[in-house]
């Protein structure tokens, strides 16, 4: 509803409604939540420190070169490797960690065998994202205390949350 001033959002992926609503409604508070511990830590460290964040991008792919596949794979492993293990690296670290393998995606489909149109096509395609990478884009800017951000189970939010104020 237009007139509500706090929202819970259990589910914030790429926070788009929830960043629409903090810009159009200057009163209403958002409460995000995520199971994804990484995708979490990216949001707080861009809100908190997007210059942070992209001076960690950009150490991870140097200027003068394209990543490669095996950095692509270690960085995913290691967002992979689950919360315990993402709370020991800074924080701007993970978030331009998973910033960078949500952009260069390297698709499972890049290893094998598959008709050489389709291979040009990707490769392409993965070249275009990889420089997309260098031109980080940070949301705009917005009061971030309005939005509080945690990493919960989505439905141990809806839970613990009344109906009126579920996104």
């Amino acid at each position: 509803p237009h007139a509500a001033q706090q929202v819970v959002s259990p589910f914030f992926g790429s926070g788009g409604v929830e960043f629409e609503l903090l810009r159009t409604r200057e009163r209403v508070r958002v409460r995000g939540s995520d199971g994804d511990a990484a995708l979490v830590r990216f949001w707080q460290a861009t809100l908190d420190s997007p210059e942070a964040v992209v001076r960690h991008v950009e150490r991870i792919i140097p200027p003068d070169r394209e990543l490669e596949e095996r950095e692509f794979w270690a960085l995913r492993a290691g967002i992979e490797a689950g919360a315990a293990a993402l709370a020991r690296a800074p924080i701007a670290l993970t978030a331009a960690r998973f910033f960078v393998v949500n952009r260069a995606n390297f698709s499972g489909q890049f290893d094998s065998n598959f008709q050489p149109p389709a291979a040009a096509s990707m490769l392409k395609t993965r070249e275009k994202r990889l420089r997309q990478i260098r031109n980080f884009e940070v949301p705009p800017p917005g009061p971030p205390r309005r939005l509080r951000l945690e990493e919960a189970e989505g439905f141990a939010a809806i839970e613990k949350s009344p109906p009126e104020v579920l996104l």
